[in-house]
């Protein structure tokens, strides 16, 4: 291997900058309170392990200005007096002209279902999400974690000038927390109806009506959900992850874990929830971990759910306690509100906050499939059993998976209700918010478990990638310079002469066709990008006999379209074998020939970097790996030997967009594991 090519292997830097910021909680402090927990001595990354250091600043924090301080939290834990959903068309979200005439016969109709909704659920919001059944949803994470939250948020409250880096809060999710079937209208966006986008909007209407500087608290969200992803695909994805943190010098200040709908399928035969939270806690011992348990049926019901389900609620509340993680249980919220007793009989029969029905209904209360949308001559399709009453106005099925505005509304109230009660606790505030306060204990050192919940050999075969074997990063300085081996002549067509020097065929980045070249933009967003039909780009990665590829790319809209990925395994000795080039572009698109596989490159809005995981083994019921794991197998793991002589993965980024405006790629980073 060259110096140049070893100087471009391992560890490098990555990372992205996301979405828009928006103001988070700044209260909760009065700027006499400043020295007390600001203390220029403290170290803020980490809380004082010295228990002589505890005693002085619990006795700053019982000081008068902090019992004001806890009153003033306690006051915006009054989950009654939020302020109302304004519907998203008042808010200038959505073109007000647009509507889905699969619902709808016209706009008009559109708007007045939903402000009829919307009216509906403010008017019944306060009885339903009640104090005492969002407080029973609740339950307290671990004290350092809390500690370190509450440090920073008001390190960023009391700073004179604005603050150097946001908040950062990242969100791990389903279909369920994207937004699919969520929509006061037929024309929101499912990532604006969806609770983590209302999460946002909620921080942002308290901190404008209670809080003392809400112009200094910045917040960014990292939004990492996915359709059926579970815990094992989050654990695919936690190298690139880790590395893009690391290589910013960023640790998140809250992690919410939302993944529970797809993971009862996943981590019952393996402990694949634990294995995340463990490699979470490890890395970042001082971020607030919040696990959400959904509602559907199984989950709220669970005494006559099958063994299976039961299985995963216990270890899934196994967990949850062993790694002190905040939680927010919307099943127990669910079960309450019906008053079930003993017996397990439900008392109130009307769902209020998650749908427990498999099936819509008319308005007349007509059982229908949920697959049927509004058709000429039928009567709108509504969740059933469920109020308020909301039509449905998406193409998402599954009701209970996917339940409508109202419940996403409720979710995203519970969580934050979680994040202000962690603040709460952080601060050294009782539950009164008198004060007084609480087991100095609590904001010990770091916690990270020993012991295991599934057995140690179970959590060690679900592995998560730490340490990649191979990286590829377009932001190592290596690549900066902007040159690139390029096979391509001037006419546009691969050169079937090899080039002169053996030593480019095998480097790690050729460009074998089109225009494909490094660049970057005013937010370092740097990445081998092509806008040219038919180009084509080579990575070569070293892999292990069980090998797990990561590439990292861009979504955006505009511009950006889709690319076309495919392998070659590369054995020892064959290193200098001729790339695929412009003369192979009709074979790559050839599946029996070349076998293929085309990744999404276009979203509604945003730029965010997009990780695929090419996965060595594919787990059952791993529905989201499935395409990727098979086109690893059939140009790798297929012909890989007993012996191993596979050295090298070529990975191949083509081009496929040759009409509309969207014809733009960027690769950013690729692993090997």
């Amino acid at each position: 291997m060259s110096t140049r090519k070893a100087l471009c292997r391992g560890r490098t830097l990555s990372l992205t900058l996301i979405l828009a910021c928006v103001a988070f909680v700044g209260i909760i402090i009065a700027q006499s309170f400043y020295h007390s927990i600001n203390d220029p001595h403290q170290n803020h990354n980490h809380v004082t392990q010295n228990h002589t250091h505890h005693s002085h600043d619990n006795n700053n924090l019982s000081s008068t200005n902090t019992a004001a301080t806890c009153l003033r939290i306690t006051s915006a834990l009054n989950v009654t007096a939020w302020p109302g959903v304004i519907y998203h068309k008042d808010m200038n979200t959505s073109n007000p002209m647009i509507y889905d005439s699969d619902f709808f016969s016209s706009v008009e109709e559109d708007d007045r279902h939903a402000r009829l909704t919307i009216d509906q659920f403010n008017e019944m919001r306060s009885s339903v999400l009640t104090p005492h059944l969002i407080n029973a949803g609740f339950q307290s994470g671990g004290g350092y974690p809390t500690r370190t939250f509450a440090k920073r948020l008001m390190q960023q409250t009391l700073m004179e000038k604005e603050p150097s880096r946001p908040l950062l809060i990242v969100v791990f999710g389903n279909s369920f927390t994207i937004g699919s079937n969520c929509g006061e209208s037929s024309s929101q966006m499912d990532e604006d109806c969806a609770w983590p986008g209302r999460l946002a909007q909620r921080w942002e209407k308290i901190v404008g009506s209670t809080l003392l500087s809400p112009a200094k608290i910045k917040i960014t969200w990292r939004m990492f959900q996915e359709n059926a992803q579970s815990s094992l695909n989050i654990a695919q994805k936690l190298p690139a992850i880790i590395d893009e943190f690391r290589a910013k010098n960023v640790t998140p200040d809250a992690i919410l874990l939302d993944n529970t709908i797809t993971d009862r399928l996943i981590s019952v035969n393996r402990p694949w929830f634990e294995a995340v939270v463990r490699v979470l806690v490890q890395s970042f011992p001082g971020t607030v971990i919040v696990s959400l348990e959904d509602a559907i049926p199984s989950f709220v019901n669970v005494t006559n759910a099958n063994d299976r389900v039961k299985q995963f609620i216990r270890g899934l509340h196994q967990v949850q306690r062993q790694y002190g993680l905040t939680v927010v249980n919307i099943a127990k919220m669910v079960r309450l509100l019906h008053h079930k007793n003993e017996n397990n009989t439900q008392l109130n029969p009307i769902d209020l906050l998650w749908p427990q029905s498999t099936h819509m209904s008319s308005f007349s209360g007509l059982k229908l499939d949920d697959l049927v949308t509004r058709q000429q001559g039928l009567d709108p399709v509504y969740w059933a059993n469920f109020l308020p009453k909301v039509q449905k106005t998406k193409h998402a099925y599954n009701p209970q998976n996917h339940p409508p505005w109202p419940t996403h509304q409720y979710v995203a109230d519970a969580v934050m209700y979680a994040l202000l009660r962690v603040l709460q606790t952080g601060l050294g505030c009782n539950s009164d918010g008198d004060g007084e306060m609480m087991d100095p204990s609590l904001f010990s050192r770091p916690y990270y478990p020993e012991t295991t919940v599934a057995p140690k050999e179970e959590i060690d075969a679900c592995f998560i990638c730490q340490s990649p074997l191979d990286q590829i990063n377009a932001k190592s300085t290596c690549y900066t310079d902007k040159n690139i081996t390029n096979f391509t002549n001037n006419t546009g067509k691969n050169n079937n002469a090899m080039p002169e020097s053996k030593k480019d065929a095998n480097n790690e980045v050729v460009v074998t066709c089109g225009d494909w070249k490094w660049t970057t933009d005013k937010r370092n967003r740097s990445g081998w990008q092509s806008d040219q039909f038919r180009s084509i780009i080579r990575f070569r990665l070293k892999v292990s006999n069980t090998p797990t590829i990561l590439l990292t790319y861009m979504r955006s809209h505009e511009l950006f379209g889709k690319l076309r990925v495919t392998f070659r395994p590369v054995t020892k000795g064959h290193q200098e074998e001729e790339p695929l080039g412009c003369e192979d572009v009709d074979n790559l698109h050839n599946e029996t020939l070349i076998p293929s596989l085309i990744l999404g490159g276009s979203i509604p809005k945003f730029s965010l970097w997009e990780t695929a995981v090419f996965p060595f083994k594919l787990e059952n019921h791993d529905v989201k790996s499935k395409d990727t794991w098979k086109l690893l197998n059939q140009t790798v793991l297929s012909r890989m030997t007993g012996d191993n002589d596979v050295e090298y993965v070529d990975v191949y980024v083509e081009n496929p967009n040759e009409f509309g405006a969207q014809k733009r790629i960027k690769i950013q980073v690729l692993i090997s594991c």
